[in-house]
């Protein structure tokens, strides 16, 4: 036994090593293949996420201690949001920040890697037996995948830019996490340990025990808070569907007092988890309904379900295994079996809540449908498990198709992976000669990149972060083309405070104004197709 404990050990941290020497691969190359006149962004996907992620980490190395998103020129009080990426940018100083803190972005992404294997592995063992099948539940909820390689064939789907639902969905799935969002992949880490928690051997207290699984979804508040909601609906659910399964077979033999004060022991550990986690839901639902800033951002930060059809598409392979796996648990009443099928019952409750961020609401249930489905597989005589295996695995190959696509795509070297060095070296030149947090206007584009390289604030960069996005990036575009109305320009700067603008290739594109005729503004800085220009007599924020 203690050598197959030894081999288990050896094989789960040989898999983490291995994601995260393959997930950090793309990134690696990135680096190797910026040419002379090039800046590496430190991303491969989601590019504009990823900057508004390092200009969090840059606004810590810059002092702040709550998070001031730096893609608005709106007044902001500050909140406990991204307080990881904060801290994080504590630690940076000195010469070359940016690649500091791209570092930082990774080396936590790596250790998130290594929580979401590790928890996974945990979290598996509970229901499946086999080794085997415990390994197997660990690759596939982190490499697994979906229908989605038919979109090669020519699919569409009703999702995001009819991508599938595995291309964009970090909670639908596992890969994407631990490739590319570290607070993601930790937060799954903390729900399934949470949840592991919950399904322990009772204790003398219980309410205790939940307190101190509890715990660990107070800390995933400061990864993503949404997530403890979706840990209370599971909970409810599981304990709900408990108590069904317990009047339905009351009568059976072996079913006796015993199993009910289980039960009301475990209601107890869910209530523990519930009181301990809460305060950061408490105060994320004030902070998002009385803040006039996080109120505006909640509202156009909308990440909703794509249709029915994707979610199909998505778990198809899995699904009749899962169906399988959860008939097979039920009628074997194994009592931990009720957290995966109430975590499939309340799904799609969770996917369509009418809620701006419903899409988030399903985090991890990726990892039930996989236990599930191998405990379908299970179920089968031996010689049509490796044929059912293989179809769940098929999957992978979506996430093959994904990322040999990212790999293709890095060593393009095209925008906005890369930027030119000339608009680094402006953006270098704000970074050490203009006040911490001054307002700069520059184009969208421009807008996202610069507070990831310069302490910063923009009047738009972002789109959910850029309050009021809609309404201002038209202004914004037509301040830069047209040629005129001096009087209506200052009134926009004082309006919101700018001091400097950026006026390089982007913005000249705009239109054909020139800011070099203007009176009410300095030229600071010209270099390589880059002008900055400071703000006369500019109320600074």
């Amino acid at each position: 036994m203690l050598v197959d404990q030894n081999h288990s050990r050896r094989w789960l941290w040989g898999f983490a090593i291995f994601v995260a020497l393959i997930t950090s691969l793309p990134y690696l190359v990135g680096y190797m293949n910026a040419g002379a006149e090039q800046a590496y962004s430190g991303f491969v996907i989601g590019v504009e996420d990823g900057n508004s992620y390092i200009a969090k980490m840059l606004s810590g190395t810059a002092g702040d201690w709550l998070f001031r998103t730096p893609y608005t020129a709106v007044e902001q009080k500050g909140s406990l949001a991204f307080l990881p990426y904060l801290l994080l940018g504590k630690l940076a100083g000195g010469e070359a920040v940016h690649t500091q803190l791209v570092g930082l972005f990774h080396l936590f992404r790596v250790i998130g890697c290594f929580l979401f294997v590790f928890s996974t592995f945990d979290f598996c063992r509970i229901f499946l037996e086999d080794l085997w099948l415990q390994r197997w539940g660990t690759v596939l909820a982190t490499f697994g995948g979906g229908l989605g390689w038919l979109a090669i064939l020519g699919l569409k789907t009703g999702g995001y830019e009819q991508l599938p639902l595995e291309f964009y969905s970090p909670e639908s799935f596992g890969f994407l996490g631990v490739f590319s969002l570290p607070h993601l992949a930790l937060a799954r880490a903390l729900l399934l340990w949470g949840l592991a928690g919950f399904l322990a051997p009772l204790k003398s207290k219980p309410f205790l025990q939940g307190a101190r699984a509890g715990l660990l979804w107070l800390l995933l508040g400061f990864m993503q808070p949404l997530t403890i909601v979706t840990g209370w609906a599971v909970l409810g659910a599981s304990i709900a569907l408990r108590f069904v399964q317990i009047w339905l077979r009351r009568t059976e033999k072996g079913w006796h007092t015993d199993v009910l004060a289980d039960w009301h022991g475990r209601l107890k550990v869910a209530a523990g988890m519930v009181f301990v986690s809460s305060p950061m839901v408490l105060y994320n639902f004030l902070a998002f309904s009385l803040d006039p800033f996080l109120k505006g951002w909640s509202q156009q930060n909308l990440i909703l379900s794509p249709p029915p059809g994707d979610y199909l598409l998505a778990y198809g392979l899995v699904l009749p295994f899962a169906v399988l796996g959860a008939v097979r648990a039920w009628k074997t009443g194994r009592w931990q079996f009720s957290v995966l099928n109430a975590w499939l019952i309340v799904f799609p409750f969770l996917a369509y809540f009418p809620y701006p961020l419903q899409r988030r609401l399903p985090e991890g249930v990726w990892v039930a449908w996989i236990i599930l489905g191998l405990t379908g597989i299970e179920a089968l005589r031996r010689r049509w498990q490796k044929p059912a295996l293989a179809v769940v695995a098929s999957g992978m190959l979506t996430t093959l198709i994904f990322y040999v696509g990212s790999l293709w795509t890095i060593t393009s070297q095209a925008a906005p992976l890369f930027l030119p060095k000339a608009e680094v070296n402006a953006y270098a030149f704000l970074a050490e000669n203009a006040p911490a947090f001054s307002t700069v206007l520059t184009s969208y584009k421009n807008g996202n990149s610069l507070p990831a390289w310069s302490p910063m604030r923009v009047v738009i960069g972002h789109g959910p972060e850029s309050v009021d996005l809609a309404a201002l990036q038209p202004q914004v575009e037509a301040f830069f083309a047209s040629p005129g109305n001096d009087s209506g320009k200052i009134e926009f700067l004082t309006q919101f405070g700018v001091g400097y603008i950026l006026f390089g290739p982007d913005e000249k594109k705009q239109g054909a104004w020139d800011p070099a005729k203007s009176t009410f503004l300095r030229e600071v800085y010209a270099q390589d197709g880059y002008a900055i220009y400071q703000v006369e007599n500019s109320p600074q924020p």
